[in-house]
């Protein structure tokens, strides 16, 4: 992410930009926000950077050019706290690009309707939601350890058990769970699996797991079938390509 962030427009360069070009004396508004103001301001850009990823993500299971870039994720074969980095470069800047332009126009909002001086309340420099999630689990989605929230929890909220489901091969689990701390964009759009209890599943992405092995085959064999998806017989011609 460090190597492509430079190249992409953080949100506040989107927020700023937007504002210039809607109302730019609303940037001159410099206020102290209230701490409710700071609280909706703070949580809307948490769950709006979170839609983001989850719909990026959706995207990926749902478009078989992107489903091949993707693929690289899901070919871990254990999940250990490392898999949360294992993607292509590709998916890393759409994520990163879609995050910022949302929770750019997001924040751009808030400028327009409560002026400039609103600021994401923060701990350890980062949004205190995120920090919370993180905490409640995060470094745990990718890795052995099954800790389940419960069903009504879990209704609400990503748990480390609903992610690992959703790297499963089995049938039941494909394209489920594709949220990345709310599970309620997976309830809207029909993916959620709620796990009743514990469940034994196989990793990776079946027979072409092994062909993803090594960090040259992952980073060129996802390129060649992102091409071949894209042709217009690509249908007919490769239906391998087709994402879960």
């Amino acid at each position: 992410v460090g190597a492509i962030e430079p190249f992409i427009p953080q949100p506040k360069a989107i927020a700023a930009w937007l504002v210039a070009h809607m109302a730019p004396e609303a940037a001159l508004v410099t206020a102290s926000p209230s701490i409710v103001q700071l609280v909706v301001f703070t949580v809307v850009l948490l769950m709006v950077g979170d839609f983001a990823r989850f719909f990026i993500h959706y995207l990926m299971h749902r478009v078989p050019a992107l489903w091949e870039i993707h693929k690289v994720h899901h070919a871990a074969e254990v999940l250990t706290p490392f898999t949360a980095y294992r993607f292509h470069p590709i998916e890393t800047g759409l994520t990163v690009l879609a995050v910022s332009c949302l929770v750019g126009a997001a924040n751009a909002l808030f400028v327009l309707a409560w002026g400039a001086g609103l600021e994401v309340i923060t701990l350890f420099q980062a949004n205190v939601g995120l920090v919370v999630f993180n905490l409640l689990g995060g470094v745990l989605r990718h890795s052995h350890v099954w800790l389940s929230f419960g069903a009504r929890i879990e209704r609400y909220v990503v748990s480390p058990a609903m992610h690992q489901i959703h790297h499963s091969c089995e049938a039941r689990h494909l394209d489920r769970n594709m949220g990345y701390h709310l599970s309620i964009w997976d309830r809207m759009f029909g993916t959620v699996y709620i796990p009743q209890g514990r469940e034994e599943f196989a990793l990776g992405i079946g027979a072409e797991t092994p062909e993803l092995r090594g960090v040259t085959a992952s980073m060129l064999r996802p390129l060649i079938g992102f091409v071949k998806a894209l042709a217009p017989d690509a249908e007919r011609r490769s239906p391998e390509t087709k994402p879960h």
